[in-house]
């Protein structure tokens, strides 16, 4: 199902190796399967110097470099300092069960041994890559989300009715058409899976009805007065600026619905004024 969903030519790898052999043997398996952006770095410190200039959806990493046993935990760390949504896959012939421990701790997506007696690991590096893809499609980057919401009212303004590309907690691309932002993502080389997409939805509160805007009772853009002279507490005195100050509100904001003859969320009685505004 992943496979008919995103391209795998598409997606974007970078493997950390130095036995060069290795590498060719790995690059022609993944190449079999339908993978096609697939770049090599040596180290670590190659690694993460592209991602400083380059973004990827899966990483895979030896864990043994020479002399320095446990790289690969500084390539898994140096993504997950980043809160981006990329795979990282260890792909490793030390496959102790401590490191193995660590890795998932860390945030590793699976620790592959390089070598499993009556198994196809390539098969079961590809299907680990397939799963790590699906799951990513459906959950995205919880960071990302988490600022998607907390900063969902900005956004809704500064974007309204668009389409909106997220990542590490940034507008990157935004597009009334959501076919034109991917398209768009695809230019700047960017990695299917790291910007999440969204869309602003701004909804059209004038065209619900009075039932309704009573049922969902007040909000940001939803006030309620029992007469046009105001009944709230805070008006007293000031009658009927407290009406008054609610439709200038809405001038200067997105607009709103001011209901006159609605208590709370009791029905609606007497006459009703209603105050609309779109920009």
């Amino acid at each position: 199902m992943t496979e008919e969903i995103i391209n795998l030519a598409e997606v974007r790898m970078l493997v950390v190796e130095d036995i060069l052999s290795y590498w060719e043997e790995l690059r022609a398996n993944l190449e079999d399967y339908g993978y096609r952006a697939v770049e090599l770095v040596e180290n670590p410190r190659q690694a993460i110097e592209r991602l400083e200039t380059g973004h990827f959806d899966v990483f895979i990493t030896d864990m043994r470099f020479g002399e320095d046993a446990k790289g690969g935990f500084s390539v898994l760390e140096a993504v997950k300092a980043r809160n981006i949504t990329s795979i990282v896959i260890i792909l490793t012939a030390n496959d102790n069960w401590r490191d193995c421990r660590k890795a998932f701790r860390g945030g590793a997506w699976d620790y592959l041994s390089k070598t499993i007696p009556g198994e196809d690991v390539m098969e079961i590096l590809h299907q680990s890559i397939l799963n790590a893809l699906e799951y990513v499609r459906k959950y995205g980057s919880r960071n990302d989300e988490l600022w998607v919401w907390e900063n969902h009212e900005r956004l809704l303004h500064e974007y309204p009715n668009q389409y909106i590309a997220v990542m590490n907690n940034t507008v990157i691309e935004s597009n009334a058409s959501r076919e034109a932002l991917l398209a768009r993502i695809h230019e700047r080389n960017l990695p299917l899976l790291v910007p999440i997409v969204r869309y602003m939805d701004m909804e059209d509160i004038h065209k619900l009805s009075v039932d309704e805007i009573i049922e969902r009772g007040e909000g940001d853009h939803v006030e309620f007065k029992r007469t046009f002279l105001g009944s709230d507490a805070e008006d007293e005195g000031k009658k009927p600026h407290g009406v008054l100050r609610t439709i200038a509100a809405f001038l200067n904001s997105r607009g709103g619905v001011l209901l006159i003859g609605v208590e709370n969320i009791m029905p609606l009685r007497g006459n009703w004024w209603h105050h609309q505004r779109q920009g």
